[in-house]
């Protein structure tokens, strides 16, 4: 083999980059290259014999020929990482450290030590880390900026809808009952913008959660279709379902945000469609139906005639706060959150939503979601799922619960007083109080059989007054007392800490008859079942 010229080897020493000290046993500097000169600011020849506790900081310069004497007893490099040094001329810097024994028979022991700089890389990873903290702080605030004026909106919105539901009951004469039912109409309008606007930010800050439960395929796309039926019918368009056979008869997955999905995409066909028709057609790819396969693709297809969408303008459609021009904006209104929201939603759920388009024919959006193949639930579970999906529709009468004591917790007059009515139309014997101290007060006083607790109320909130319940049923004995939360918050973390604290249930405001009474039926069963109360 050719020798290496000793002018190339210095060469090599000197270019590199990391800054080389090769030292004798003791520690003192018998060698070090050209970058490492630059880093200590001492020449070579000066710096020849010193220890390195002349060259490096006392505390740094220790710990190196402590690690340095132990390599070499060993024959095993140490690895030094990210540790920093305060240099004279330099202050902080990071390095990546090696030490490095060298031992032959013929000549004395050395140690090299090599010191990599990375102190650009580490302020950019703390750049990064700060950037990322302050998005997060940023993402968080916002977040809660939101979820408080939802709060602040959802309880006028409450007394609002509430107020004008109790004066449609009463069978207003005509011209009054026709602008009850623009108010009532407006109130739904606004109640669905806040729902996308919490809805992209529990998706923007990555704090949406999506429940795995077993349901009807082919009842849950019927009842979702049921729900927007009168719309089309009103504009005199035909809304249908096409659902192929060979489909699993039960999946596993999110419901509520599923049906989500569904509603968007045909509320918005529905909107924009003004002749013709709508088809939602449900299909599964043939290569996802393997005997031994436990998950599936669904592709959802909504298909209208509607006025169509400009090829260059359908990937737009997906961006937030955006819609294809502001001529259909003004014209059909909306908060262009709808698309962006259903998109991220079938994203999370293992799929992707798309469009396609002509002008003045119609539009085709499709959606794939990946689901689990569910096994058919016991008829007590299937019951059970009945009860609460579809117990409440529009123009049943719910039962009675004649002369049952409930407590109502409710610091807000109009909100109280829309309580109030709900729920002495179907029997209840109402007591109200008016924060979370007297709720507990009652509570002890009067043994309601139910509690509907509101969760923001002065002196005691609604979280601490369940607690105190809880902690006072354990202690004595005492039988268990459903309690609803009843509020206007509606993020997972105000539901978590309500079901933590004790809590059965959770009733979000503005109220609703229908939701009211569902979840009172599933806590607390009515006495008598009747036909004359008017819903």
């Amino acid at each position: 083999m050719t020798d290496i010229p000793p002018e190339l080897l210095k060469s090599l020493f000197d270019d590199l980059e990391e800054a080389v000290f090769i030292t004798d046993i003791e520690g003192s500097v018998l060698q070090m290259n050209e970058t490492a000169s630059y880093l200590v600011r001492i020449p070579r020849i000066a710096a020849a014999g010193k220890p390195l506790n002349r060259l490096l900081p006392p505390d740094i310069a220790a710990v190196l020929v402590d690690q340095g004497t132990k390599a070499l007893a060993t024959g095993i490099p140490v690895y030094m990482k990210r540790k920093s040094i305060i240099l004279p001329g330099w202050g902080f810097r990071y390095f990546d450290m090696r030490i490095l024994p060298y031992r032959r028979v013929s000549v004395d022991p050395k140690i090299v030590y090599l010191f990599r700089d990375i102190t650009s890389w580490e302020h950019r990873e703390t750049a990064t880390e700060q950037a990322r903290e302050i998005a997060e702080a940023e993402a968080e605030a916002r977040r809660k900026f939101l979820a408080r004026m939802s709060h602040e909106i959802r309880t006028p919105m409450n007394g609002i809808m509430g107020m004008t539901d109790l004066a449609l009951q009463a069978d207003p004469p005509g011209v009054v009952g026709e602008y009850l039912e623009v108010i009532k109409n407006a109130s739904e309008s606004l109640l669905t913008i806040i729902n996308d606007i919490l809805d992209f930010t529990k998706l923007e800050s990555e704090r949406m959660e999506l429940e795995r439960l077993t349901f009807s395929l082919r009842d849950h796309i019927e009842e979702s279709l049921v729900l927007l039926r009168t719309g089309a019918e009103e504009k005199g368009i035909t809304l249908t379902s096409e659902i192929d056979s060979d489909i699993p008869e039960y999946i596993v997955g999110d419901p509520t945000r599923i049906r989500q999905i569904i509603i968007n995409l045909v509320g918005n066909s529905v909107k924009f469609t003004d002749k013709g028709g709508i088809t939602v057609k449900l299909s599964c790819p043939p290569q996802n139906l393997e005997n031994d396969q436990t998950e599936v693709v669904l592709e959802y297809s909504v298909i209208d005639t509607g006025i169509g969408i400009e090829r260059d303008k359908l990937e737009s459609l997906f961006e937030p706060f955006t819609q294809s021009n502001a001529e259909i904006s003004r014209k059909y209104g909306g908060t262009g959150l709808g698309l962006a929201i259903s998109r991220t939603l079938a994203k999370l759920m293992g799929g992707d939503l798309k469009a396609e388009s002509t002008p003045d024919k119609g539009s085709i959006f499709r959606f794939t979601i990946r689901v689990g193949i569910g096994e058919s639930p016991d008829e007590e579970h299937t019951a059970k799922t009945k009860s609460q999906e579809t117990k409440w529709p529009a123009g049943k009468t719910p039962p009675s619960w004649n002369g049952i004591k409930i407590l109502l917790a409710e610091d807000n007059r109009v909100n109280r007083l829309v309580a109030e009515n709900l729920l002495k139309r179907v029997g209840f014997n109402v007591i109200s109080c008016l924060d979370g101290n007297e709720a507990l007060y009652a509570w002890k006083r009067n043994a309601p059989a139910a509690i509907l607790m509101d969760l923001q109320m002065p002196v005691m909130d609604g979280i601490a007054a369940t607690r105190k319940i809880r902690d006072l049923e354990r202690q004595s004995g005492m039988k268990r007392t459903p309690i609803v939360a009843l509020t206007a918050h509606v993020m997972e973390e105000e539901r978590s800490m309500a079901m933590e604290s004790g809590m059965d249930g959770w009733i979000s405001k503005p109220l609703r008859p229908n939701e009211l009474y569902m979840e009172l039926e599933r806590l607390l069963p009515p006495m008598v079942s009747t036909n004359n109360v008017n819903q």
